[in-house]
């Protein structure tokens, strides 16, 4: 085993493997022991520190949910000006398209009339001249 970098332990050899475990194992079990002891010397104060740290715990839970519902409300803001500005497009396009469909009606009205009117008008050509025009 050789350090690499601090804190940091390569292992070299599967021979030191063994070692390596039984030494980490060995700490935990060696700080556990401490805290186990220093509980039992010191109950009322880990009490005291237990409760300090679920009233911070839930403080900044508490802080988190808020944030997040400040950010949901928030996007939902957005999502519903997106929504409005989305609809507003969209009424203006359609009534575009409302204005050139009635302006392509007055087209095909007018068309149609005088085709109408061409008809009527070559039939009475092709009458007086008794030529199929």
């Amino acid at each position: 085993m050789r350090k690499n970098a601090p804190g940091l332990l390569i292992i070299t050899s599967i021979k030191t493997l063994p070692t390596f475990t039984h030494n980490l194992s060995s700490k935990y079990i060696n700080e556990e022991v401490l805290n186990q002891t220093k509980k039992a010397e010191y109950s009322d104060k880990y009490e005291e520190v237990e409760k300090v740290k679920e009233k911070l715990i839930e403080n900044q839970t508490h802080r988190f949910l808020s944030v997040a519902k400040q950010l949901e409300i928030e996007f939902n803001k957005i999502i519903f000006s997106e929504r409005q500005s989305e609809e507003v497009i969209l009424k203006e396009e359609i009534n575009g398209l409302r204005q050139t469909i009635g302006h392509q009606k007055e087209v095909i009205t007018k068309y149609t009339l005088l085709m109408k009117q061409w008809t009527k008008e070559f039939k009475e050509l092709e009458e007086e001249n008794k030529i199929p025009l």
